[in-house]
């Protein structure tokens, strides 16, 4: 039977973590290890994960808040090392019925990939679809898109296919894929990487498939905020920085000085504010000077 790592980064995370913890408990697949990577909380998060009896769950409290791409690869290197065949990530704020490990494992199986992503619901409304896989459009330099959002379930995305995005809400992995294209790039600390390592797959040839009969729902925004500085500052900061590392120079220049030019336009015309100009145009800034990362290994 197939070891699953499952890694699963807290950050303030104690509001979601008793679903969590239950949709975990009940799974049928029970051959995984639960790796809580703590990434700093400042509430009662690590006293309660601290708290799990269950021998197949490991604490690993980072000390400070180092960010989800981080916070993954720290639980990612403890699972392989300890010998799992399979490596999950799982976000804590969803919830998933007792067949979730082992339906993304049958896909495995059954396509003979490299990769799978289950069907993701919003947890409010419960019917409506956040991520039915997704895909890289390669005419806006690999923008990522959720197919399926804002749909309601209604049996037009039932149909297990091929995709080249998912969010990182949920995704189960090979071992073998950290063999060719390594780990997440920890620069981008949050929102991103799964656009990064989503493009480096598809550059090495590896395939992600769509599993509609796995399914969650996501508490979508309820850990981070919709819309928040931190979204907007990430978000903006680590478009940049993706068009640096990924498209030719030339290219990723004229993106980051339009996107500063019409940031500014918006501004005088009155369709943004002082406030949001300035956390706008700083993240680009930001995302235009960071150095670039090499393939973690």
């Amino acid at each position: 039977m197939s070891r699953i790592g499952v890694v699963t980064v807290t950050y303030n995370s104690s509001s979601v973590l008793e679903e969590f913890l239950d949709s975990i408990r009940k799974q049928t697949h029970t051959n995984f290890i639960l790796y809580c990577v703590d990434s700093g909380s400042t509430d009662d998060t690590l006293v309660r994960i601290e708290k799990i009896s269950d021998p197949r769950a490991r604490i690993i409290p980072a000390g400070k808040n180092i960010g989800f791409a981080a916070g993954s690869n720290l639980g990612m290197k403890m699972a392989l090392a300890e010998g799992c065949d399979h490596i999950m990530l799982l976000n804590n704020d969803t919830a998933f019925g007792p067949d979730l490990f082992q339906k993304l494992l049958d896909g495995i199986e059954t396509y003979q990939c490299d990769m799978v992503t289950p069907k993701m619901l919003y947890y409010d409304p419960p019917n409506k679809i956040w991520a039915a896989g997704g895909h890289l459009n390669k005419w806006l330099a690999y923008r990522s898109h959720h197919d399926g959002d804002n749909h309601l379930d209604d049996g037009r995305f039932d149909q297990p296919r091929r995709v080249t995005f998912t969010p990182f809400c949920c995704i189960l992995m090979k071992k073998s894929v950290f063999e060719k294209i390594g780990y997440l790039d920890d620069t981008y600390f949050v929102y991103m990487e799964d656009v990064d390592y989503c493009f480096q797959a598809i550059k090495s040839d590896l395939s992600l498939w769509y599993v509609p009969k796995a399914k969650l729902w996501h508490k979508v925004s309820s850990l981070t905020g919709n819309r928040s500085d931190v979204m907007v500052r990430y978000c903006v900061r680590n478009r940049i920085y993706f068009l640096r590392k990924h498209m030719p120079y030339w290219w990723a220049f004229s993106a980051y000085i339009y996107s500063q030019t019409r940031s500014a336009l918006a501004f005088f015309l009155g369709r943004n504010s002082w406030v949001g100009w300035r956390l706008s145009r700083t993240a680009k800034t930001e995302g235009w000077n960071m150095p670039i990362q090499k393939k973690r290994r």
